[in-house]
């Protein structure tokens, strides 16, 4: 359990704008996920530019989660005077990795207990294996825990995130047009493919949490007052970049001469649209970081004292958040959802269940916060966890 100073000690070196930006992201995951569940599925019109706007917006939520991500890992992961990672920090990363992963596969189990994987149906295995975020962010965080083994500072880290990142961008098209289950078996094909209703295939979305990863030692190379001005000025600059090659690429996929190379492959996502995200979403953080700077006259009032402070808690709480609104959606074997009482439902109905929704998901983050850290409680989750699982897995 972590102790007040070692709390303390990570609140000092984190950046108000990432928390920000991940939050911001983390609550358009969760309005997006519960209009897109409630709501009557002819209302959702694609011609209409509000929707337009609210489908790619919401395309926007993922890579500004995983960016952010990449960049606190700079900050997370201290290097030991070898420049290696401690053991300590390497078993913490591996073990998060394995966490993300069977809560991934827990939260679409397609069967009433353990004993009925055995006699599962080639659709309902396709199903159980369709790749949601939190199995691709779990990849994505063991490969570049895998750099940071390989490397000894990051300097190298940074460039070479920033090759990968770039290489899978360019590569997402062409991998995406194959198909990987006349390949490889069902559960890893999944990762590399949409073909079967996979969400967040690794390609191209590790590519964000890499380049996150790049972004995350520029800013740390900065002097501490000067990280959320160069945020808000550099990375916004950073992002239009990106935002004028992705138009750059889409002028090019026009031309007969251009469109046969291997980046103009047709797949689900486009290259332009890929590489569009990545500058969006830097500025999408850019933006945050100018709002961190103009709130900065505050930083001595106390209000914004606790604003920081409950910014900080629920940015922490990222799987959280994302388990405990999937919950209150859909429900689990032992609790019904949302969904379960409304469903095909209007405009005004949709967005009024969001907004509670995120209320009570954060009621809910807000009270396990405030417990975990007495011991009889945190003993107390642990156990209701572990019993919860065995009544899910084998009863």
């Amino acid at each position: 359990m972590e102790t007040l100073s070692t709390k303390n000690e990570k609140k000092s070196s984190r950046i108000l704008a990432l928390d920000i930006a991940r939050l911001i992201a983390m609550l358009m995951m969760v309005q997006g996920h519960t209009i897109f569940a409630l709501l009557e599925p002819n209302t959702i019109k694609a011609g209409q530019w509000y929707w337009q706007v609210w489908i790619f917006t919401r395309g926007l939520t993922a890579p500004v989660f995983l960016m952010v991500s990449g960049a606190v890992q700079i900050f997370a992961n201290k290097r030991l005077e070898s420049g290696k990672l401690s053991e300590k920090t390497i078993k913490r990363r591996f073990r998060t990795c394995i966490i993300l992963l069977c809560v991934g596969y827990l939260l679409q189990f397609p069967t009433n207990n353990l004993y009925d994987l055995f006699f599962l149906s080639e659709k309902s295995l396709l199903n159980f294996c369709k790749v949601n975020v939190l199995q691709m962010f779990s990849i994505s965080i063991f490969l570049l825990t895998l750099l940071y083994i390989i490397t000894r500072n990051n300097f190298t880290l940074a460039i070479v995130s920033f090759i990968v990142g770039n290489s899978i961008l360019i590569l997402t098209p062409k991998v995406l047009s194959i198909n990987w289950f006349d390949i490889l078996p069902i559960p890893l094909a999944s990762f590399l493919s949409m073909k079967n209703g996979s969400i967040f295939p690794i390609f191209p979305f590790t590519a964000y949490l890499f380049l996150g990863t790049f972004v995350g030692y520029l800013i740390k190379k900065q002097e501490h007052e000067k990280r959320t001005f160069y945020i808000a000025t550099r990375l916004a600059i950073l992002g239009l970049i990106y935002v004028l090659i992705a138009y750059f690429l889409k002028y090019l996929n026009y031309y007969s001469a251009y469109n046969n190379c291997f980046i103009f492959t047709k797949s689900t996502l486009s290259i332009w649209l890929i590489v569009v995200r990545v500058g969006l979403s830097m500025i999408a953080i850019s933006i945050a970081a100018w709002v961190c700077y103009f709130l900065e006259k505050f930083k001595q009032n106390t209000v914004w004292k606790s604003i920081q402070d409950t910014i900080y808690l629920f940015s922490n709480r990222a799987l959280f958040i994302y388990v405990i609104h999937l919950l209150l959606i859909y429900g689990s074997p032992i609790t019904p959802g949302l969904r379960h009482f409304l469903i095909n439902t209007d405009v005004f109905t949709a967005v009024y269940s969001a907004f509670a929704i995120i209320f009570f998901t954060m009621l809910i983050v807000y009270i396990y916060d405030k417990t975990f850290s007495k011991e009889k409680f945190s003993q107390l989750y642990k156990y209701a966890i572990v019993a919860l699982l065995i009544y899910m897995l084998f009863i």
